[in-house]
């Protein structure tokens, strides 16, 4: 008798198993089902014929026959318009820009590699981009309420790039092994010591006082342009990177951008200026940066052998640093690799 109970107690046991389980399976598939975006194949038939039809879940991407049109997104690329006289790289406000037809491209928050920007602030840039056969010029063009043009403590400077695929197939994030890829940079405080001279200490913070400074001639406060000018030998042991003469260091800084070459993330290489002559200019004005890269052509260069060889299908993408929401490194707002025509 015990042995029978016990055996059907078991039977039930595991009818309750079973039903649970199917229970959980059927919740599971139903919520995938529910989540799932629709698959559209666009079958041949032209336009107009019907013949996009989903294949799970959801309705046709089609208009719906009592309600207007679904609105279709423009494609997004980049004409970089020929002229015979250039807007001046000194002013990035000259009306010569207005004959040349702007782009928005949508950003997005990196999100590929760490350190990661988990909310973006800068959704669109405006691009123009002309050329007179000799010269390149791209002027970029977002909204920002307070101009940020400091590097110091928990303070960031907003910055812009361009980005360029030095061979076929390198991927939009800063390129690949073998993938290299061309970055022009531009920053809003090294446009600052362009303009107003190295943003130096004494400069930044004129109210600071330094009590000693036991490798130089003086106390109180102590310029390093002044040190790094006159080469005091006790100062520049302690100078190490304007001592080896890194670009980072530059206390006579003549161009706010950076050439740059990339073979993935974390690879970004200085490129020196004497390999090619670029140049960049950026303002602040009603709410908004706007930037312009110059970059002349250079026929060695594989980047304009590139756009000569095949000016209708290139790429380029972009990637903007909002200081205030102390946007710094991989934490960016960025495009993939949006297409570029070249009119001849």
């Amino acid at each position: 008798m015990n042995q029978e109970r016990i055996s059907e107690s078991s039977r039930l046991l595991f009818g309750l198993m079973v039903g649970l389980t199917l229970i959980v399976v059927m919740m599971v598939v139903s919520i995938f089902l529910a989540t799932r975006r629709p698959v559209v194949v666009v079958l041949p038939g032209g336009a107009g014929s019907g013949s996009e039809t989903p294949l799970a879940g959801g309705s046709p991407t089609g208009p719906s026959p009592s309600g207007p049109p679904a609105e279709v997104k423009p494609i997004e690329e980049v004409s970089v318009t020929k002229l015979d006289s250039l807007p001046v790289i000194d002013n990035p406000l000259d009306p010569l820009w207005d004959r040349v037809r702007p782009q928005e491209i949508t950003l997005a928050p990196q999100q590929v590699a760490e350190p990661t920007l988990m909310t973006g602030t800068v959704s669109k840039i405006q691009v123009q981009a002309a050329h007179d056969g000799s010269r390149y010029l791209w002027r970029l063009s977002w909204p920002q309420e307070t101009p940020s043009v400091e590097s110091s403590f928990a303070t960031f400077s907003d910055a812009v790039a361009i980005q360029f695929p030095l061979v076929d197939g390198a991927p939009y994030t800063m390129g690949g092994p073998n993938q290299p890829v061309a970055i022009f940079y531009w920053r809003a405080l090294w446009q600052l010591d362009v303009d107003a001279g190295f943003q130096d200490t004494v400069v930044t913070r004129p109210n600071a006082y330094n009590d000693f400074y036991w490798f130089a001639d003086q106390t109180g406060p102590v310029s390093a342009v002044d040190l790094a000018t006159n080469a005091d030998p006790m100062a520049m042991q302690w100078m190490i990177a304007a001592k080896s003469n890194n670009p980072m260091a530059d206390f006579g800084r003549k161009c706010p951008m950076e050439e740059l070459k990339a073979h993935g993330f974390g690879t970004s290489t200085h490129v020196s200026s004497k390999s090619g002559p670029g140049n960049a200019r950026g303002v602040w004005h009603e709410g908004r940066w706007y930037v312009v890269f110059e970059r002349q052509v250079t026929e060695s260069e594989i980047l304009f052998q590139r756009f000569k060889e095949n000016p209708q299908q290139q790429l380029i993408a972009f990637a903007v640093w909002d200081g205030q929401a102390q946007n710094r490194g991989g934490q960016k707002n960025i495009s993939n690799w949006i297409p570029m025509r070249i009119t001849p």
